[in-house]
């Protein structure tokens, strides 16, 4: 992380890059693509994958307050969490970020989310008309989970509709 934050404020400056979104899906993105294929052809390993992802993390905290929020009424309420038995939060936080800098108000429950909580908050969002929810973390656990809450959503006779996002 040496050095991050002059990269960035340097960035903020150069008229390539126009504003801090386009960082983020510029060069950052790109580098934790590379980051993902080094991974994949075993020339990483998990400690280096998650010392970028912390980079990642950090670039975003710091881009964040630079970003224009969108003006006006909301478009829409979404529901962000991560399953229980992940602690993986990356994807979801900049889901987070790019939505509420967009005019949505978004609900992020967190990491380590519980199913039965995480159905709980569909319930009481469903109230307030939540039109997206996304549910991240390890397949078998988000796949489990959002199938809970789509059977929540039957059981409980929502007459809404909510549109489940499965990002990874």
């Amino acid at each position: 992380k040496i050095g991050l934050e002059a990269d960035l404020q340097q960035a903020l400056g150069e008229a390539r890059y126009g504003d801090p979104l386009t960082i983020i899906n510029g060069p950052l993105m790109a580098g934790m693509s590379e980051v993902g294929r080094l991974f994949n052809d075993n020339k990483l390993i998990v400690a280096e994958v998650l010392q970028s992802a912390e980079v990642m993390k950090a670039a975003v905290n710091y881009l964040e307050p630079h970003m224009e929020k969108a003006a006006g009424s909301t478009r829409g309420r979404v529901l962000l969490a991560t399953v229980k038995g992940d602690v993986h939060d990356i994807g979801k936080n900049l889901v987070d970020i790019v939505l509420s800098n967009n005019g949505f108000e978004v609900v992020n429950l967190g990491i380590k989310v519980p199913s039965e909580q995480l159905i709980q908050a569909v319930l009481n969002i469903a109230r307030n008309a939540a039109q997206a929810m996304n549910g991240e973390g390890v397949i078998v656990l988000r796949t489990r989970v959002l199938r809970q809450v789509t059977l929540a959503k039957k059981r409980y006779r929502l007459a809404l509709e909510i549109k489940v996002i499965d990002n990874g």
